[in-house]
């Protein structure tokens, strides 16, 4: 099977894939600091199972994407704290992740940080994918979870749009404001802390989540931005990626997923992605992943749209 088949058929299923793939283990170990602060006994709190990877983000470089997913939850559902994602958020540091974190500081727009970040982002976590979604005059970065989440996403997901606030105001002054923020969940008991962090009209059970802006933010010049360092970081990054553990086909998986939304989840945009010429990336896959079934090896494309692979 060539590998546009396999764009097609992990297109159809990467939603409802069981697979999780990798998580940079510094957001863990963030986390971990912060519960102590806030007076959370992980230990106490988290299942076994889920605390020894706690413990192992110690000493480890990588964990499993849905381990941070259910640590904030459970985290959040023990302590009663439905603002405990927030609020992690808005108390980590900011250039304290993974590699893709020392990237944002010196990107000229909010587009380019996005773009890169989407590039690189299996280098951080693989637990989420985002997108920017154009309606008229309006933006908004859409965050979409990739992994089972086995006691619920809520908190993740607010987790990383409260990040994605951050680093707008990081780029584009800290009186910026978003329009509206949108949560695909129920409004908890008290949102005063969301509003605090936030500071914009909140829209819950929505269909999405996703911070929602004025269109022309995406190209405001910030004045942090530093090409050339920014060229340096990206040089860093195409290194690190070189040396990231996870196989070709959970790099691709990632850049399929990553790019749904956008309709470009394509055999040549996947390739160059990847770094790699269409026959090259081709190659490689025809070893790993052979169908296992001659069902399996035709490709339902209705789906997908015409024109697109």
């Amino acid at each position: 099977m060539i590998l546009t088949d396999h764009v097609a058929l992990l297109s159809n299923r990467i939603m409802n894939d069981p697979e999780t793939g990798l998580a940079h283990a510094s957001a863990m170990r963030q986390f971990t600091r912060f519960a102590e602060v806030a007076g959370i006994d992980l230990r106490q709190v988290c299942p076994s199972e889920l605390f020894a990877y706690v413990e192992q983000a110690h000493s480890v470089e990588w964990l499993p994407a849905s381990v941070q997913v259910d640590v904030l939850q459970v985290a959040a559902i023990a302590s009663d704290r439905a603002d405990l994602g927030v609020a992690f958020s808005m108390w980590c540091n900011v250039r304290g992740f993974g590699p893709v974190s020392q990237l944002w500081d010196h990107c000229s727009t909010l587009d380019e940080a996005t773009r890169l970040t989407r590039r690189y982002m299996h280098l951080e976590s693989a637990a989420m994918r985002s997108s920017t979604d154009i309606t008229g005059h309006e933006a908004a970065f859409r965050h979409v979870l990739m992994v089972p989440a086995r006691y619920g996403g809520s908190q993740f997901l607010q987790a990383t749009l409260t990040l994605q606030v951050r680093i707008a105001r990081m780029m584009l002054g800290e009186e910026w404001m978003p329009s509206r923020l949108e949560l695909d969940h129920p409004a908890p008991p008290c949102d005063r802390y969301l509003q605090a962090a936030f500071r914009c009209p909140i829209e819950f059970d929505s269909d999405r989540c996703a911070l929602v802006f004025r269109k022309s933010d995406l190209h405001r010049a910030s004045s942090r931005g530093n090409p050339n360092m920014r060229q340096f970081l990206e040089q860093q990054l195409a290194q690190a990626e070189s040396e990231w553990p996870g196989d070709l086909v959970q790099q691709v998986r990632y850049f399929i997923a990553s790019n749904l939304i956008e309709r470009r989840a394509n055999l040549p945009h996947v390739a160059s992605l990847a770094g790699l010429s269409t026959q090259s990336l081709q190659r490689p896959w025809q070893a790993v992943a052979q169908p296992s079934s001659p069902a399996a090896a035709q490709p339902d494309r209705r789906p997908l749209g015409t024109g697109w692979l």
